[in-house]
């Protein structure tokens, strides 16, 4: 199957960090059955999105790959 984990970096409260990861995995699941993708195959895994990553692992994260 496939685990989602939604990430936030370290700035901002512990709960709007929460919620933003939680919004950004449940995004991502909608945006992968809208592909075909069975939402039976997915999973949430809260737990692993309860750690902020610190800011520059998410800045890396995000930045897009050259070429």
């Amino acid at each position: 199957g496939i685990v989602i984990r939604g990430w936030s970096d370290d700035g901002g409260s512990v709960r709007l960090n929460a919620e933003l990861r939680a919004r950004r995995a449940l995004v991502l699941e909608e945006v992968l059955v809208q592909h075909g993708v069975p939402v039976e195959q997915m999973r949430i895994d809260a737990d692993a999105t309860s750690a902020p990553l610190p800011s520059a692992s998410v800045r890396l994260l995000l930045e897009p790959a050259d070429g």
